[in-house]
């Protein structure tokens, strides 16, 4: 993996961040409020959401987690 390859998958990563951010907040709400109070948003649509966000970006975070193992790898190696 390259320079330019792993900047992308950083890219891809920050954006599902701020979506599982976003997801995360309503679930808090939910937890506060209690799930029989949901008129805000729409609790089946969040989870759909969260579903496509992370089948869209299994492989992003399958290359990362990759790719930070071979660099532990190679920082053992170094020291």
């Amino acid at each position: 993996m390259n320079l330019i390859e792993l900047t992308n998958t950083t890219s891809s990563l920050d954006k599902l961040a701020a979506e599982l951010e976003e997801v995360k907040e309503q679930l808090i709400i939910i937890q506060s409020e209690g799930i029989e109070d949901t008129s805000h948003f729409a609790l089946p649509a969040r989870v759909r959401r969260l579903e496509q966000l992370l089948a869209t970006h299994v492989q992003d975070i399958n290359t990362c987690w990759e790719r930070l193992k071979e660099l532990e790898r190679e920082i053992g190696r170094l020291k």
